[in-house]
């Protein structure tokens, strides 16, 4: 993706980090380290490269962003996460958000433009306002804790991906 300010991404790495200290505090409550760690992969380049590397640092989460820089073939990431995210406040019919519900992975989206023809709330993802770091959060917590919720919405996402945006749908 373009890493631009409306696109957002800033926020999904305030909410990761929000999610890592929710981590710390269930693994002290578990005494076990039971709680989900949650990573953010970002795949693209553009202007805030430098500045959201900058932010990943100054939040002591290098250990949990990974910056993949740009990528033809998405495939392999769509293999190798549990869920997507994406936290835009203008995005058109996103194609990429579009390739990982066929490929069978739940979102997580801010309510903004064509993401929310792409996600349906509560069916093959989850949706937040845009800015709202916390819900943002949230939703990513929540998902990456529930493999059960994960898999039901994915299994819909994927269906409805195929149903609505194959070649022949559209």
């Amino acid at each position: 993706g373009a890493l631009t300010r409306e696109k957002r991404q800033a926020d999904l790495i305030a909410a990761v980090g929000r999610c890592a200290k929710l981590q710390d505090v269930a693994n002290a409550e578990a005494k076990g380290g039971v709680a989900p760690n949650v990573h953010l992969v970002i795949a693209g380049t553009g202007q805030l490269d430098g500045a959201l590397r900058a932010l990943t640092r100054s939040f002591g989460l290098s250990d949990r962003v990974h910056f993949l820089g740009f990528r033809r073939d998405l495939r392999p990431l769509w293999a190798a996460c549990d869920m997507v995210a994406y936290a835009s406040e203008a995005e058109g019919l996103c194609t990429a958000l579009i390739e990982a519900q066929g490929a069978g992975r739940p979102a997580v989206i801010t309510r903004a433009g064509g993401m929310i023809e792409v996600v349906e709330p509560g069916v093959t993802g989850l949706a937040v306002p845009v800015g709202a770091v916390g819900e943002l959060a949230s939703a990513l917590w929540r998902l990456a804790g529930d493999a059960a919720l994960r898999s039901n919405l994915g299994e819909a996402a994927s269906r409805r991906a195929r149903r609505l945006f194959s070649a022949d749908a559209m």
